[in-house]
């Protein structure tokens, strides 16, 4: 098993006499990189083991690579020692060294992936890769799957061992994000007995030893090639609360069960549980459960933790409404008026002029996709106020209060139409007119948004005029005053 975190010593000798001692350390694949073989010639590099890590056992054998660095600084190995594994890449020296466990474990490794999109099977099942030197890898495919909002998407856990022994995957816990929803009637669900501990995380322990011996997990074998169970869950598309949050649907192996050797007297034989001299008492033992061994949480769980990345994909229509223009219409005279406030806008009409007076306001609604892939609008909806109608020879494309679209619209792309509508001034108070849409294609179903504006009809009251007449009164009073007071202290 190729590991990381183990420490080698490297000598370098040159055959023009030069030469220099390394001490590296494994990287995450488990090997050490030369990258200062620059001396032409021939080089003999020794390597050995000086420190390994818990739970493997120090190879301190010196063992040799001999290779022959050319012109252009190319590194051609000639011989190396059977238990090293040598590549050259970009004129770097690759070393992978091989370690063996100094005892018997349970190593489970997680691979979570879609299996279904609706009744469609995905094919991603992933395909285990054993290398020359018995590391254990997994190819699997790096394009995510796209779905859209109300696609019913199964999720496969699959546990393997890649320990020297048997044991269950006790508990498993799908961690399910923002944009996923459980489905709480879905057969399969029920099937794999899921259960929720917390708001979005589910459990299930189908794969444990209680569930039944037959979900044992045997260890890896060499002839026999890698076991596995596996659990499945299935769960529903919505609308993502937040778009920015990361859509991955995470896995998590949270205990592990072994079957330890018969020979081991640290437990109880599990083939004669009566068996009292096998046995250590639980306070003793630290790490024992009805005489089975459970592996230490966190002592190979790097692999314990798998998700499957996804795109959703949908479209949604954002509709935006504002006040344009107010024009009033009195004795064949027209005057706009100025709007401030697009979503809430104002207008005061003599009261002279308020019967004979007409308020006719100019809309634009702004629909935007903002949604991920194109969609296509059919059509805009004006909901016209009571009391309120459309202006003849100003509306073109607008019927009843729909203006057709019907074309794609691309994401971020947006489209623009104005409707203009007409009410007596007499009719006063807030007239509220909301827009909506309808649309059709990926994500149909989500165009729920709609856009308001409102417009405050007043009557022009004349406060100003009395306010200012009424101050002038007042002022020439206290000026008035204050003349008599000064005549009468002098």
């Amino acid at each position: 098993i190729a590991i990381e975190g183990v420490k080698i010593k490297l000598k370098i000798e040159y055959e023009n006499g030069d030469g220099y001692v390394l001490e590296e350390t494994t990287n995450e694949e488990g090997k050490i990189i030369l990258k200062d073989l620059i001396t032409k010639g021939k080089a003999k590099i020794t390597v050995q083991e000086i420190e390994a890590v818990e739970g493997y056992d120090l190879d301190g054998t010196e063992r040799v690579i001999e290779c022959n660095i050319n012109e252009s600084g190319e590194i051609v190995v000639t011989t190396k020692d059977e238990e090293l594994d040598t590549n050259v890449k970009d004129k770097e020296l690759e070393i992978t060294m091989t370690n063996d466990r100094s005892e018997e474990y349970i190593d489970l490794h997680l691979e979570k992936y879609i299996s279904k999109i609706n009744e469609t099977e995905t094919g991603r099942e992933p395909k285990v890769v054993i290398g020359e030197n018995g590391e254990i890898s997994y190819d699997i495919t790096a394009e995510k799957e796209d779905v859209k909002i109300g696609d019913i998407v199964e999720f496969t856990m699959r546990v393997y061992n890649e320990g020297t022994q048997s044991g269950y995957a006790q508990k498993i816990t799908d961690v399910i994000p923002d944009g996923l929803e459980y489905i709480e009637d879905n057969e399969i669900n029920k099937e794999n007995k899921w259960k929720k501990v917390e708001d979005n995380k589910y459990q299930t322990d189908k794969l444990s030893k209680e569930a039944s011996e037959d979900n044992i997990i045997e260890a890896y074998d060499a002839e026999k090639g890698l076991f596995y169970k596996e659990v499945k869950i299935v769960l529903k598309v919505v609308e993502k609360k937040n778009q920015e949050a990361e859509t991955q649907n995470i896995g998590i192996i949270e205990e592990e069960k072994k079957i330890p050797n018969k020979d081991d007297n640290n437990v109880q034989d599990p083939e004669n549980p009566g068996n009292s001299d096998n046995k250590q008492d639980n306070e003793n033992s630290g790490n024992t459960n009805n005489g089975q061994n459970i592996e230490e949480k966190g002592k190979y769980e790097e692999n314990n933790k798998n998700g499957e990345e996804f795109n959703i994909k949908y479209v949604k229509f954002a509709v935006d409404k504002k006040v344009n223009k107010i024009t009033t219409i009195a004795d064949g005279k027209t005057e706009n008026k100025k709007v401030t406030n697009g979503e809430m806008a104002k207008v005061e009409i003599d009261r002279k002029k308020i019967n004979n007076t007409d308020v006719e306001i100019e809309y634009v609604i702004k629909v935007t996709n903002t949604g991920t892939v194109a969609g296509n609008l059919s059509k805009i909806i004006d909901e016209i106020p009571e009391g309120m109608q459309l202006v003849a020879g100003k509306n073109t494309g607008w019927n009843n209060g729909e203006y057709a679209i019907n074309r794609t619209i691309q994401p971020g792309e947006s489209v623009s139409v104005s409707i203009v509508l007409k009410c007596k001034a007499s009719e006063v108070g807030t007239k509220t007119n909301v827009a909506k849409v309808e649309g059709d294609g990926e994500g149909e179903g989500n165009n729920t948004n709609t856009g308001k504006a409102e417009v405050l009809v007043s009557i022009k009251t004349g406060s100003i005029q009395l306010y200012v007449l009424l101050t002038g009164t007042i002022l020439l009073l206290l000026g008035t005053g204050v003349y008599y007071i000064k005549k009468y202290i002098m």
